[in-house]
């Protein structure tokens, strides 16, 4: 063959294939699905995972004894942040881990129906609690209380009110006993 036959079906071919281009981009959006929204009405699942753009796990919303559940991960797959319901099904809770996924913080609900934040440290050990107790030893109802722990697990702190709606900071030394 010579070579402005050659380079004439080369040409062609360059025509060929940039024409069926083209069409093909005219009469198909598959390419653009990805750009275009859709909203769905509803989705019906057990588990939905989402992934990172490396294919690890980032989040899940599942189904967690009964009752729902999201979980957020770090890109080493360790579970970061917990949200679901308490084990009786009639509260909220909240729990945030470390990288060891120890439990550092939680925010829930108590066996009452009150609200708390607990806070622990790397190890585990509650280190302050703030939540509306209604069976305080001070007998004050429904009002807040913060109790700090030290790292015995004895309360030294504590910030509430007494029954007549005062309020009232106690301080307790390491064995326990109160200091004033």
């Amino acid at each position: 063959m010579k070579f402005k036959q050659k380079a004439g079906y080369m040409l062609f071919g360059c025509l060929f294939t940039i024409a069926g281009y083209i069409l093909a981009s005219l009469g198909s959006f598959t390419t653009n699905a990805q750009q275009n929204e859709q909203i769905i009405d509803k989705i019906v699942c057990r588990e939905l995972e989402v992934v990172n753009k490396q294919g690890n796990r980032v989040i899940t919303l599942d189904d967690y004894e009964d009752s729902g559940a999201i979980s957020v991960y770090n890109n080493a797959g360790k579970t970061m942040v917990g949200i679901g319901t308490t084990e009786n099904g009639d509260g909220g809770i909240l729990v945030i881990l470390n990288e060891t996924e120890g439990i550092v913080a939680g925010i829930g609900t108590t066996e009452n129906g009150d609200g708390i934040l607990v806070v622990h440290n790397k190890e585990g050990k509650v280190v302050a609690r703030i939540a509306a107790d209604k069976d305080d030893t001070t007998e004050n109802g429904d009002n807040g209380t913060i109790v700090v722990y030290n790292n015995a697990d004895k309360e030294v702190v504590r910030i509430t009110t007494d029954k007549d709606g005062n309020g009232v900071i106690q301080s307790y030394y390491k064995s326990g006993w109160r200091t004033h």
